[in-house]
């Protein structure tokens, strides 16, 4: 009788590693350096990424390979970014390489936080609000019903014919 083959284990930490081979791992690590994901490079080179996550437990300086390859490709960008500055005279190249490369000295002035306090009375609030809905009538930017100015803050429900419902 002949011997039946049989299957390797399943199961967690037992997938096989075999399909990652050195041709693979180098064909990944390719791709990685050219720009794709770890995702992309994996269905690339033809395996899942959880078995070059399962291979990385069992190969500890392959995820130092892997995350320098990430970084030559991070490097592509960076000097095409430069060469785009510095050559093409491309003021968002510029920008970006400066705002990234020394914030202390470049950074965009727009940028602004805001804390989510504003310190004044409902009032107050109210009668700026009032203010800002005028300047904006006067300059054509409003047109039609304006909410109300005062009392308690919600709007009047009405009919179809402007009265005010019961």
């Amino acid at each position: 009788m002949a011997k039946k083959k049989t299957k390797p284990e399943t199961g967690k930490g037992s997938r096989t590693p075999y399909k990652f081979d050195d041709t693979k791992r180098a064909a990944y690590l390719d791709g990685l350096k050219n720009g794709l994901g770890r995702g992309m490079a994996a269905d690339a080179v033809g395996v899942h990424r959880s078995l070059i996550s399962d291979y990385k437990k069992r190969d500890a300086s392959f995820g130092a390979l892997e995350s320098r390859a990430e970084l030559d490709a991070i490097e592509k960008v960076e000097n095409a970014l430069f060469l785009s500055a510095t050559e093409d005279r491309s003021t968002t190249a510029i920008q970006v390489f400066l705002y990234n490369r020394a914030p202390e000295r470049w950074q965009d002035r727009r940028n602004v936080i805001h804390s989510g306090k504003v310190d004044m009375s409902r009032e107050e609030a109210q009668e700026s609000m009032a203010r800002s809905v005028d300047v904006m009538k006067r300059a054509g930017l409003l047109e039609g019903p304006q909410p109300p100015r005062s009392g308690n803050g919600k709007a009047k429900k009405t009919t179809g014919n402007g009265k005010a419902a019961v």
